[in-house]
Parts: C-alpha cells; sequence; structure tokens
C-alpha cells in the first residue's frame, strides 16, 4: 500500500485558532495568545509549502520566500486589526493591496 493514500489535505482556513485579538496597549502576550498565534503561524507556513510543492509537481513552481518569512508579522497584524478600528485593515506586499475582506 501506498504510503501516500492515507495522507488528507491539511490546510483548511477554519483550522486557525479563534481569532487571536491583541491590545497594542498591552506590551505582554497571555499564554494562550502566545499559543494560538504560534499555532496560527506553523498552520499557515505549512500551507504556503503545501502549495508551492504542489505547483512545483505541476511545472510551475515558484519559492515559498517572502509569504514564509512575513507570515509571524501578518498573524500579529490581524490580531490587532481584530481588537480595534483605529488601523487601516489593508496589507501591501510586492503584488500591491490585499483588502481585509480577502483575509476572512
Amino acid at each position: 500500500m501506498c504510503p501516500l493514500e492515507d495522507l488528507s489535505f491539511r490546510f483548511c482556513p477554519n483550522q486557525l485558532s479563534p481569532r487571536v485579538s491583541l491590545d497594542p496597549t498591552n506590551p505582554q502576550l497571555t499564554d494562550e495568545q502566545r499559543k494560538d498565534l504560534l499555532f496560527n503561524i506553523q498552520l499557515l507556513r505549512d500551507a504556503i509549502v503545501l502549495f508551492t510543492a504542489s505547483a512545483s509537481a505541476r511545472g510551475v513552481s515558484g519559492h515559498t520566500g517572502g509569504a514564509y518569512d512575513t507570515v509571524p508579522e501578518v498573524t500579529l497584524l490581524l490580531a490587532l486589526f481584530e481588537n480595534s478600528d483605529k488601523y487601516v485593515k489593508i496589507f501591501f506586499d510586492e503584488a500591491g493591496a490585499i483588502p481585509p475582506d480577502c483575509l476572512e
């Protein structure tokens, strides 16, 4: 039996920990916030590697590069956006702006 037959699709956005909400006036993370942020970071990084590998298998590979590296910052920004309406909820990357509707 092929060992790959038992694999299932590992990434589902619904697996992200409940939206972490950070208060910018509080300089310390709780243990739960830290655990949830680390879980979300790893899940998103796993998804980036998965999609990059599947593209490579089809011959249209790229690299994980900046997307993989910026996951911690993006995860922290999402947590800050969750707590306050004082932020303009738009990410910018080398391809341009990513509106918040695309992040939900």
